[in-house]
């Protein structure tokens, strides 16, 4: 396919994706849980195929019973439940593959990442409207939107000395380069727009730019060890349900790599006495008052 085609059905993807979101994020909680439970069952399923494994008992005990249980356990703030939950699955489904096939199954060491991220994006997102939480997670899709458009574009442009050739022969260091620096200005002007509907003053863009850079930075690397596991597997994309875009896996990767970085960050400066003491608007003020 040829590069101005397959950018504009990236973004004609990701317009209509990105409009599926606002509507759920808007329309608040049950329908924000339901398209994060489908997100999910996709990628779980995409998370299996790396391992070129059929769906079994195991995936659909994941996906159907542990990934609700997850979301709602967050959702609703039964932090010390989530936490519990997420730490047994994963046992669990590492437990299980690693017996059936005799040694450490490589794609299940993305399985923490993906569903603790779709626990914070529960948590974050599911008062619905422009919550601060919304907000926050607007603001970091802004940043892995604008990073990946920049590891797309100037990859392809720009071209030269391949990142991690045994890896992804694809990806370049212009590509990664573009990446951070497309991730840093998406980071300062979103983040200063957010700061004003959130009614924070003297946000500093900078402080801002360097956390979009920092996010977009780990994002690639992300990106490579799901670059490994697609070459492990010999396949091209995790799944081929986004135009454009490849799998659900394909274009999350960066996204939960974001999730965890943001959380913590709020953490870190609200420090709150108890974990059910701190909610998503706790996690706005936390990210927003380092800036």
């Amino acid at each position: 396919m040829k590069p101005a085609r397959e950018l504009s059905l990236r973004l004609i993807t990701t317009i209509i994706a990105l409009a599926i979101v606002l509507t759920c994020l808007w329309l608040g909680e049950l329908f924000w849980l339901g398209l994060l439970w489908l997100t999910g069952m996709v990628a779980i399923t995409e998370l299996w195929r790396l391992d070129k494994a059929s769906w079994h008992s195991l995936e659909g005990l994941v996906s159907i019973v542990a990934l609700p249980a997850l979301l709602l356990s967050f959702a609703w703030g039964w932090f010390e439940v989530g936490a519990a939950l997420l730490v047994s699955t994963c046992l669990l489904a590492t437990f299980a593959r690693t017996q059936k096939s005799g040694a450490l199954v490589f794609p299940l060491l993305l399985l923490p990442a993906l569903l603790g991220g779709l626990m914070f994006a529960a948590y974050l997102g599911v008062a619905g409207g422009l919550n601060a939480g919304a907000i926050i997670f607007l603001w970091l899709l802004a940043v892995i939107a604008a990073a990946d458009s920049g590891a797309f574009c100037c990859g392809r442009i720009i071209k030269g000395p391949r990142l991690a050739v045994k890896i992804s022969p694809n990806k370049t260091w212009a590509g990664a380069i573009g990446a951070i620096g497309f991730g840093a200005v998406a980071g300062g002007l979103a983040g200063v727009e957010c700061a004003k509907i959130l009614q924070f003053t003297n946000p500093d863009i900078g402080v801002f730019a360097i956390l979009g850079a920092v996010i977009a930075a780990l994002s690639q690397g992300g990106d490579l060890y799901e670059s490994f596991l697609k070459r492990r597997a010999g396949v091209k994309d995790s799944g081929n349900l986004l135009p454009g875009h490849g799998g659900i896996l394909d274009r999350i990767d960066s996204l939960l790599v974001g999730m965890w970085l943001i959380v913590l960050i709020g953490l870190a400066r609200e420090q709150p006495q108890s974990i059910g003491s701190f909610d998503s608007e706790a996690v706005a003020r936390g990210v927003l008052s380092w800036m």
